[in-house]
């Protein structure tokens, strides 16, 4: 016997095919957020978002006579007609992401629009309306789920550990973040905080900020524009690879994409290049027409079609070769520590740390003497006792011990001798110089590390032909040099 099914059991399958773990309601909502104009949006999670998962942004938010409609299958502002089907330019359009939602969740929707003098709260429980009121909020919408496929035990106890569930998440709003450079996105994890970017549209800044100043100073800039295609990102030298894919990272018209297209592109474009088994690391953007591109082809609009996939492939390859023949894919010499700062530099940096130390002082512990912690450096020995008015003053290193530096060892200032006073005055003085100056250098230095950290690797032509060829080992290597690098 054929029968229509009952609509809970319904959206509790459909649900199925968009909502497999928590990543999933984390990616339609703040693909959501985003299709709404959005410049912030926070992501929390507790339990790897098992349990809990809320998601709060600035956009448009949605209007009180229809935020429970939102809930129904179907229901979407981004399509009208079939031929919006052909030139999609929005995140989200099937409208299914907050009735599978709500059909497997606890779910809490509070919204208000600009202008709006109240917003609207709707709670939700396995496709059921339980409330619908108004309420007092900020503009933009919070989407809270909690007890996640709590009417479905069968599917809970296929989701993974906490801690699992909470990296793909990480991984999933890692690629969001880099993907829209201009969006402050926030990822919070209990009451820890993941990441947070700023949202000034520096991708470079963002790839520090999520993966660490270590994997930016190998980047490559990539940029590319042909007719209506235009790459834009960051691949890795040849000399640092990863063994896996899972930093190959790609972005199509704004969407964070699986495309084997673009990944076979990318490391074609690396041949000969690379070892067996090793890969680069690459954010690469990618925008072409709409009417170009399928993204209608998945349930969770993950993968993509491409109508011309040699068209996309090559154009891909093409940029990656440009790049690395670049002066910038030469990999440059480092210490066994991994960093590749001038000798300079690090010196530099830590006289700095030292004699921030050195010349920390308690001004109102100084009576007859002035405690310091001990000074291992003669030049600020030498800098502080030159400014002593008495020249029988002199340094001597004793054990003392006080309430606050009970046995620390400490450089005493002291004068010996009958009728004899130290200038307390003048000594300070001098301190207060020393730590201005200190303060200078340590400000200087730090400009210098900040300009070293956010700003990409020079992308400068590379000129085989300007090389002087010096000599090869093994028959394999050559060797040469410009004037100003030596290469092999």
């Amino acid at each position: 016997m054929i029968r229509v099914l009952e609509k809970h059991i319904a959206d509790k399958i459909a649900a199925g095919e968009v909502i497999d773990r928590p990543v999933s309601i984390i990616k339609e909502l703040v693909e959501n957020s985003i299709d709404a104009g959005s410049t912030s949006i926070t992501v929390e999670i507790k339990n790897g978002g098992k349990s809990y998962i809320r998601v709060t942004d600035n956009g448009c938010g949605i209007p009180a006579e229809e935020a429970e409609t939102a809930f129904k299958r179907h229901a979407t502002s981004k399509i009208r007609t079939e031929e919006d089907l052909d030139r999609i330019g929005t995140l989200g359009f099937r409208g299914e992401a907050l009735a599978s939602i709500a059909a497997v969740s606890r779910t809490e929707l509070v919204t208000r629009t600009k202008g709006a003098r109240l917003g609207r709260k709707v709670v939700i429980e396995g496709s059921d309306v339980n409330e619908n009121i108004a309420t007092g909020c900020p503009e933009g919408t919070t989407i809270t789920v909690r007890d996640l496929f709590y009417n479905v035990p069968a599917r809970r106890k296929f989701l993974g550990s906490d801690n699992a569930e909470a990296r793909r998440i990480t991984e999933l709003m890692s690629r969001i973040a880099l993907s829209y450079s201009d969006i402050r996105i926030s990822v919070k994890n209990g009451s820890r905080t993941v990441f947070s970017t700023s949202g000034r549209g520096n991708i470079f800044n963002n790839i520090i900020s999520i993966y660490g100043s270590d994997i930016s100073r190998d980047l490559i800039p990539v940029e590319k524009k042909k007719d209506d295609f235009m790459l834009k990102g960051f691949i890795s030298s040849p000399a640092a690879t990863v063994p896996s894919r899972n930093k190959e990272i790609f972005c199509v018209n704004g969407r964070v994409v699986h495309s084997k297209v673009l990944q076979d592109a990318l490391e074609k474009g690396y041949s000969e290049k690379l070892f067996g088994g090793r890969f680069p690391v690459a954010f690469l953007f990618l925008a072409i027409p709409p009417d170009k591109l399928d993204v209608n082809i998945h349930p969770t609009k993950r993968e993509i079609r491409f109508d011309d996939d040699f068209e996309v492939s090559d154009f891909t390859c093409e940029a990656i070769k440009e790049a690395l023949s670049t002066l910038a894919s030469v990999p440059e010499v480092r210490s066994k520590t991994g960093k590749s700062n001038p000798a300079a530099h690090t010196e530099k940096a830590e006289i700095v740390e030292q004699t921030k130390q050195k010349l920390d002082y308690d001004e109102d512990g100084i009576e007859e003497q002035i405690e310091l912690q001990t000074v291992t450096s003669p030049k600020v020995r030498d800098s502080i006792s030159e400014n002593i008015s008495d020249k029988n003053a002199y340094i001597t290193s004793v054990n003392t011990e006080s309430k606050d530096h009970a046995g620390e060892s400490y450089n005493v200032f002291r004068r010996e001798g009958e009728g004899h006073k130290v200038d307390i005055n003048h000594v300070l003085e001098t301190m207060r110089t020393q730590q201005k100056s200190v303060a200078e250098m340590e400000r200087k230095s730090a400009e210098s590390i900040e300009n070293m950290v956010s700003q990409p690797r020079e992308n400068a032509p590379f000129d085989f032909d300007s090389l002087n060829i010096v000599g090869s080992i093994f028959n394999t290597y050559i060797l040469a040099e410009d004037g100003d690098y030596f290469f092999m």
